[in-house]
């Protein structure tokens, strides 16, 4: 699916009632990928026969159209096309929030403008102006084009988050299922005029499934390491490397976050595409990305940047899903113990929103309910 096409379901659907609460490495030069060995044994089958159990959330879900669901039309944070990138960017920072909604002069909603576009376009022109120096004409020239750019110029820049929407009445299940299938953010709900009616967004699906727990069946009580959630690489650099480089590995994986490690790989802190917020706002600051990331966390946040949240690998799903949506975090890290300080501790995994989401959304919970 391209970032043009469009899912159009439409099904004849029955009532159901939900209750819900809204609002919503490679090896280089101290970058390096950590695969740890924390050996997780295979979730345990209910029966040898194979007996096919169904996931009970879609049960649940089965009939319920997407309209009106998680974010309705009117809490909907919404930029409008022709503002400029700086102002963007500004509104995401507002609200806690890593991208949004784009709206033309008719209120059609025509793509999503995203922290990963932001990041594109602020490395473009890091490369094509790094080459003249901390000079006047090359703050000048940065200064200008991050300025007078329209943000609409930029969306879909990264070909990440794509812009997925579906019709008020397609299947509240496909919607969801897109947030996982097309590694989605958010799923913009509209009408027959392109006009945004609701937003589904991974944390509001979360947040969901969090506080209707009861509905999640004995997968909740599960282990970390039992469902192998989160068992993948780690993408980390060391934070004496330049922020620079931080930001070029996440958009050369494809990913919003790297965690930022000593030289015993143990966890200091995390750097994310929302960190690009201090270069859009003066772009005159672009030359600090070449200052260790550390460094460049410092001058961000001088009262200290946020510390790595972490789960450990012997912690419940329903343990997991409390942390991301209490702390309204988009991934945990995840570490060997609880019982060891966080910062004599290697992560080992590390657990997305979407991640959880894919587990919960499974067809067959045969090999998890027990």
């Amino acid at each position: 699916m391209d970032d043009t096409e469009r899912v159009c379901v439409t099904t004849k659907t029955t009532t159901t009632t939900i209750t819900t609460q809204t609002t919503e490495t490679k090896e280089l030069k101290g970058i390096k990928d950590t695969h740890h060995s924390y050996q997780q044994p295979a979730a345990r089958a209910l029966s040898a026969s194979g007996i096919f159990i169904p996931n009970p959330i879609k049960a649940a879900l089965v009939g319920v159209p997407a309209k009106n669901y998680f974010v309705h039309a009117d809490e909907v944070i919404t930029i409008q096309s022709r503002e400029k990138i700086p102002a963007a960017v500004q509104t995401l920072v507002d609200f806690g929030i890593s991208s949004a909604p784009v709206i033309d002069d008719t209120g059609k909603c025509i793509g999503l403008f995203d922290m990963a576009d932001v990041l594109d376009f602020v490395l473009k022109i890091f490369e094509e102006t790094s080459p003249l120096g901390d000079n006047f004409m090359a703050q000048l020239e940065q200064t200008t084009r991050m300025c007078i750019e329209a943000c609409s110029t930029i969306v879909g820049l990264s070909k990440r988050d794509k812009y997925c929407p579906v019709t008020n009445e397609s299947p509240l299940v496909d919607a969801i299922n897109l947030l996982d299938s097309h590694n989605v953010h958010r799923v913009p709900v509209v009408d027959v005029t392109g006009q945004i009616t609701s937003l589904i967004t991974q944390s509001g699906v979360l947040r969901w499934f969090a506080y209707n727990m009861e509905r999640l069946g004995s997968i909740s009580t599960q282990k970390v390491q039992d469902l192998m959630l989160g068992y993948k690489p780690v993408v980390m650099i060391n934070g004496n490397e330049p922020a620079i480089e931080a930001f070029r590995l996440m958009q050369s994986r494809g990913i919003s976050s790297v965690a930022v490690v000593d030289k015993e790989l143990r966890l200091l802190t995390v750097v994310s595409t929302s960190d690009l917020k201090g270069v859009t706002r003066d772009p005159v600051l672009i030359s600090r990305l070449h200052l260790p990331v550390l460094s460049y966390l410092t001058l961000l946040y001088p009262e200290g940047s946020h510390p790595p949240v972490v789960c450990s690998v012997t912690d419940t799903v329903e343990r997991v899903m409390e942390t991301l949506v209490s702390k309204k975090i988009h991934r945990v890290y995840l570490v060997d113990s609880n019982h060891v300080p966080v910062q004599s501790q290697q992560p080992v995994g590390v657990i997305s929103l979407r991640d959880v989401i894919h587990a919960l959304m499974k067809d067959d919970y045969s090999n998890f309910v027990f």
